[in-house]
């Protein structure tokens, strides 16, 4: 018998599909700008891409078999540590920060997220994390935090109606500490007669609704003593709830100043309204007074013509009337004259 040739195939479509999928992944790992970390299930390093040399400085024969340990700072407690082994190991994912140290000494921010890799029988044999430099996000934030907590306004934050946050200006406005404010409900300094007014308000606006941002409100301190507080207030988020961000300032002097004032204007509206009653009188005092005198000189001339005596002029336009004498036209002598002779 001839030689017999026996051919198999196998149809590999799938396994090349996969590879292909396995070259996309492998080229996205490498190219990430992401640190990505695989470790066995005891914590040893055995697989980083080049970004993580990138931001710590650590060559791939420096980090293979190590640990992450060597990235510690000694920031962080050992029961941080702890926390986070006991929950990858029950085969959850962990999601926290780190503060760790780079080769070169330097410290960094990087936000991670660690999850366990299981085979096929369930079982943890790897896992990786993929961790992002925050560094210059976490300085923005200290920065942000440090220009709140010394802002000369009050800032309060709440959450579901409680306080969270209070800054420096917010405990010297109202006299209570921010141990004492934070889990407190924020209207527990609001004045009575504004409760009902300031909770609707505060409900809407967590609602969405529409609602005025600013506002007036009379709070009680810690000392009993009332304040008045010009309010400015918003939603925004804050670790993943809504919160009501508020600046708040003591109007309190201002709103005493403008009531002052305001009393002052009334009573120069009333000095004013009395001064023009007062000439008014005056005018038709002096209208009256100047219509007698008219008649007056009337009678007296006419009294003048009968008696044959001459003749005088009189000055009616001032209150009290001045006698001009002048010599008579048919040359007798006048009044004065006459009384002198």
């Amino acid at each position: 018998m001839g030689e017999q040739l026996i051919s198999t195939f196998e149809d590999i479509t799938e396994r090349k599909k996969s590879e292909q999928i396995l070259v996309k992944l492998q080229t996205a790992i490498e190219s990430a700008k992401a640190s990505i970390v695989i470790t066995d299930n005891t914590g040893s390093i055995e697989y980083a891409n080049p970004y993580f040399t990138q931001v710590t400085g650590y060559t791939k024969e420096e980090y293979i078999g190590a640990t992450p340990k060597v990235l510690k700072s000694n920031y962080h407690p050992e029961e941080f540590y702890r926390e986070l082994w006991n929950t990858i190991k029950s085969g959850k994912t962990w999601e926290g920060e780190f503060y760790n140290r780079k080769k070169s000494g330097e410290l960094y921010w990087e936000n991670a997220i660690i999850s366990p890799i299981h085979n096929g029988n369930n079982e943890i044999t790897h896992f990786v994390a993929v961790k992002t430099d925050i560094t210059q996000h976490k300085k923005s934030e200290e920065r942000f935090q440090t220009g709140i907590e010394n802002a000369p306004i009050a800032i309060g934050i709440a959450v579901n109606m409680k306080y969270v946050y209070v800054n420096k200006s917010y405990f010297k406005l109202t006299g209570y500490t921010p141990e004492e404010l934070i889990g407190r409900d924020i209207t527990s300094l609001v004045a009575p007669e504004y409760l009902n007014v300031f909770t609707e308000r505060a409900t809407k606006r967590i609602q969405g609704l529409p609602v005025e941002s600013s506002f007036e409100v009379t709070i009680i301190k810690k000392d009993n003593t009332r304040a008045t507080l010009l309010m400015s207030a918003s939603v925004i988020d804050y670790k993943n709830e809504k919160a009501t961000f508020a600046f708040a300032q003591d109007v309190t002097e201002t709103k005493k100043t403008e009531k002052e004032l305001e009393n002052y204007r009334n009573h120069l509206e009333e000095l004013v309204e009395k001064r023009n009653k007062e000439l008014y009188e005056e005018i038709e005092i002096r209208k009256t007074t100047e219509k007698i005198l008219i008649k007056s000189e009337s009678i007296l001339k006419q009294a003048q013509t009968i008696a044959k005596l001459g003749s005088w002029e009189l000055n009616i336009r001032g209150i009290f009337g001045k006698y001009t004498p002048r010599r008579p036209r048919n040359g007798k002598p006048s009044l004065f004259e006459f009384v002198n002779y």
